[in-house]
């Protein structure tokens, strides 16, 4: 399976079972990938949004180049935000 069709697994699922998500969003393999479907998690988890967002921060810093470890922060950075933990995502 395509690391594109494993974010996007965990991202449908996101929304309605966060915790099947993380479980999917855990198991990307690319990192680029892995911090989208992690950082779509945290925009919809019950709790733990800090935790899952520094997994995400951890899967952004580990991509192949220095564009991919930042570009994809953005998406960290904005579910924090919409989550309303502005003082994290600054």
């Amino acid at each position: 399976m395509s690391a594109t069709t494993q974010r996007d697994r965990a991202v449908s699922l996101a929304k309605s079972y966060p915790k099947e998500a993380l479980k999917q969003a855990r198991q990307v393999e690319k990192p680029w990938f892995r911090a989208q479907a992690l950082s779509w998690v945290a925009r919809f988890a019950e709790r733990d949004v800090i935790t899952i967002s520094v997994e995400a921060a951890q899967a952004a810093a580990a991509g192949d180049d220095k564009y991919q470890q930042c570009a994809v922060r953005a998406w960290e950075i904005a579910a924090l935000a919409e989550r309303d933990y502005l003082t994290e995502a600054s």
